[in-house]
């Protein structure tokens, strides 16, 4: 014969930035069938997360407006926009990485900010690099070929 035994089931849970929520589900018979427990994030941590996701897209998008609108009209040097976008592509990282709980790289909050950031500001950065490489192309002077030279005739010292 069977003879139920009495269960007593207590869960308490304190981890920072998470939120606990369940409920234990009996029968008929007041025996306990299933628990189910929820965990989420605490809201204050999403917002962070959320913040700081938004600041990495808005950083991305200023560094490609000030590339496409500074540089390339020449109102600024390309080399201005270049230093900061290799700052950035090396900064974004450590942004990321300053949310609280942050996943491994590679979460879906990675492909809606993180990714597009680092590739937007890596397509300034080539940008800033060719506009500045044509600059530089076009304010070199033609070399002086031997024709173009004056010729110095014999016996005489130049200058005089």
């Amino acid at each position: 014969s069977y003879t139920p035994v009495p269960i007593s089931f207590d869960l308490s849970a304190s981890i920072p930035g998470m939120k606990f929520n369940g409920e234990v589900a009996k029968d008929d018979r007041d025996q306990v069938t299933r628990i189910q427990l929820k965990l989420r994030r605490a809201d204050n941590v999403i917002v962070t997360s959320l913040g700081i996701q938004l600041m990495m897209l808005i950083l991305a998008l200023s560094m490609l407006a000030m590339v496409l609108y500074g540089t390339i009209q020449g109102k600024e040097s390309a080399l201005a926009s270049l230093s900061i976008s290799a700052t950035l592509i090396f900064g974004l990282p450590a942004l990321r990485d300053t949310q609280p709980g942050v996943p491994p790289l590679g979460a879906f909050s990675d492909y809606v900010s993180y990714l597009w950031a680092e590739t937007i500001v890596a397509v300034s950065a080539i940008i800033a690099i060719w506009t500045w490489i044509h600059r530089h192309r076009a304010k070199d002077p033609e070399p002086i070929s031997d024709s173009a030279l004056p010729s110095e005739t014999p016996g005489k010292s130049p200058g005089s």
